[in-house]
C-alpha cells in the first residue's frame, strides 16, 4: 500500500481521536455531562482495584476480592507469601492499572474489527470478574453493567461505533490519571471501608524512600505508558493497513 493510499486512514485515526477529545471537554460544559464522567471515574477505580488483584497474582500471590463504592473508592484483597519488592508492586499495580488499560484500548482501537472483539473480551472479563472477585452489592451492580454496555456497543453499535466508543474510553481513563493524580501523593486513603494507607504510603512502606517521591515515579510511568499507547494508536492504524495490504 502507497503512501498516498495510506494517508486517509491516517486522516480518519487522526478524525476519530480529535472527536473523541471534543466530546470528552464538551462534558464538562454540557448540562448533564457530569453524569457520563462519573461513571468513567467509577470505571477507573474498577480498573485500579482490578490492577491489584492482578499483580498481586503476577507476584506469585493470590487476588482474594475487591469492592468498590458509589463515591469512587475501593479496596481489593490479595494474599501471598511476598517479599518487600512483591509487595511494592502489588501497591503498585492499582496506580498503573488505569494507564496500562487505557493503553490497551488505544492499541487496540486503531483498527475497527479488533475494538469490536475487544468490546466482547473486556464485557466477557467482567462478567467473569463479578463471579470470582467482586464481593459487594455496588460493585457487582456496576460491573455487570459495564459487562452489559460493552457487550451492546460491540455487538448493536457495528464496528466503527464500537471503535470510537474503545477510543472514548481509552480517553476517559487517560483523563482519570490525571484527574485523580492527588492520590499519588497522601499519604493516608479514605475509603468507605475506613482509612488505610494510601498505595504510594504502602510503596514507601514496603521499599523505602518517602511515599511522595513514589508518587512522582507512578505518575512519570503512567505518563510514558498513556503517550506510548497513544502514539501506538496513530503510527499503527497506518502500519497494520500496510501490512494487511
Amino acid at each position: 500500500m502507497t503512501e498516498k493510499e495510506l494517508k486517509p486512514l491516517q486522516q480518519q485515526a487522526r478524525w476519530a481521536f480529535g472527536g473523541v477529545v471534543a466530546l470528552t471537554l464538551a462534558l464538562f460544559f454540557v448540562p448533564y455531562g457530569q453524569y457520563v464522567i462519573y461513571p468513567v471515574m467509577l470505571f477507573s477505580t474498577y480498573a485500579h482495584e482490578m490492577g491489584h488483584g492482578i499483580a498481586a497474582i503476577l507476584m506469585g500471590g493470590s487476588f482474594l476480592d475487591f469492592q468498590m463504592w458509589a463515591d469512587g473508592s475501593g479496596v481489593a484483597r490479595h494474599a501471598g507469601n511476598y517479599g518487600d519488592f512483591a509487595r511494592g508492586v502489588v501497591a503498585a499495580g492499582g496506580l498503573l492499572g488505569p494507564a496500562i488499560l487505557a493503553a490497551v484500548f488505544f492499541l487496540l482501537s486503531r483498527r475497527a474489527f479488533w475494538s469490536r472483539l475487544a468490546l466482547y473480551g473486556f464485557a466477557a472479563a467482567s462478567v467473569v470478574a463479578v463471579l470470582l472477585f467482586v464481593r459487594n452489592g455496588f460493585g457487582v451492580g456496576f460491573v455487570l453493567l459495564v459487562a452489559l454496555v460493552c457487550a451492546a456497543v460491540a455487538r448493536l453499535g457495528g464496528e466503527r461505533i464500537a471503535q470510537f466508543f474503545l477510543l472514548f474510553l481509552a480517553v476517559q481513563l487517560s483523563l482519570t490519571v490525571f484527574s485523580r493524580g492527588d492520590y499519588l501523593f497522601v499519604e493516608y486513603a479514605n475509603t468507605a471501608a475506613g482509612p488505610m494507607p494510601s498505595d504510594v504510603g504502602q510503596m514507601s512502606q514496603a521499599l523505602g524512600g518517602p511515599y511522595w517521591l513514589w508518587g512522582g515515579l507512578v505518575g512519570l510511568m503512567s505518563v510514558a505508558i498513556l503517550v506510548g499507547g497513544a502514539l501506538l494508536f496513530f503510527r499503527s492504524e497506518a502500519a497494520g493497513a500496510a501490512k494487511a495490504a
